[in-house]
C-alpha cells in the first residue's frame, strides 16, 4: 500500500516536488556533515574557507539547475512561460531553503545530522574507498567542481558587464 501511494504521488507534480525536497535536504545535510568533518580534521585553522566553499557549491549547483531548465525550455521551443515560471519559483524557493539549511546546519548540526544522513555519508565514503570507483567518483567530482567554478566565473563576468553597461547608459542619459 505505501508503495502504491508513493508511486501515485510521484506521477503527480506534488510527488516530484516532495522527492525534490527530500533529495535537497539530504544534499544539504551531507554537505554540512562533509564541511564539519573537514573543519574538524583540518591541520590548519581556516574553517570559514570550508564553509564558503560548501555554500558556493550548493548555490552554484542549484543555480545551474535553474539556468539549464530555462535554457532547455527556450531552446526546445516550449514557450509555456507560466509553467516554466512556476517551476523556477519552486526551484528558487528550494534553493533558498537549501542554502538556509546549510548555514543553519553549520551552527545547529542536530537539524541535519541524523541516522539516514550519517548512513548515506558512510556509504558514500565506503564507495569512494573502492579503488577504481573512488578514482572515477573523484574525477567526476573534480569535473563537476570545475564546471561550477567556470559557471561562477562566467556569471560574475556577466554581472560585472551588466553593471558596467547600466552605469554607462545612465551616464549617457544624464
Amino acid at each position: 500500500m505505501p508503495a502504491a501511494v508513493l508511486f501515485s504521488l510521484i506521477k503527480s507534480n506534488y510527488g516530484m516536488k516532495f522527492v525534490a525536497l527530500i533529495g535537497s535536504y539530504l544534499f544539504a545535510s551531507l554537505s554540512v556533515i562533509l564541511t564539519l568533518t573537514a573543519i574538524s580534521e583540518a591541520t590548519h585553522y581556516y574553517p570559514l574557507i570550508y564553509s564558503v566553499v560548501g555554500f558556493f557549491v550548493l548555490f552554484m549547483s542549484y543555480s545551474c539547475n535553474q539556468y539549464e531548465a530555462r535554457k532547455n525550455a527556450l531552446l526546445s521551443g516550449n514557450y509555456q512561460i507560466r509553467k516554466v515560471n512556476e517551476e523556477s519559483n519552486f526551484e528558487a524557493v528550494l534553493s533558498l531553503m537549501v542554502l538556509m539549511l546549510y548555514v543553519i546546519g553549520l551552527f545547529l548540526p542536530f537539524l541535519v545530522v541524523n541516522p539516514v544522513s550519517l548512513w548515506l555519508f558512510g556509504v558514500i565514503g565506503w564507495i569512494y574507498k573502492i579503488p577504481i570507483l573512488g578514482w572515477l567518483i573523484g574525477f567526476g567530482g573534480a569535473l563537476f567542481l570545475l564546471s561550477i567554478i567556470i559557471y561562477g566565473i562566467v556569471a560574475l563576468v556577466l554581472l560585472i558587464k551588466s553593471l558596467i553597461g547600466k552605469i554607462k547608459s545612465k551616464e549617457l542619459n544624464a
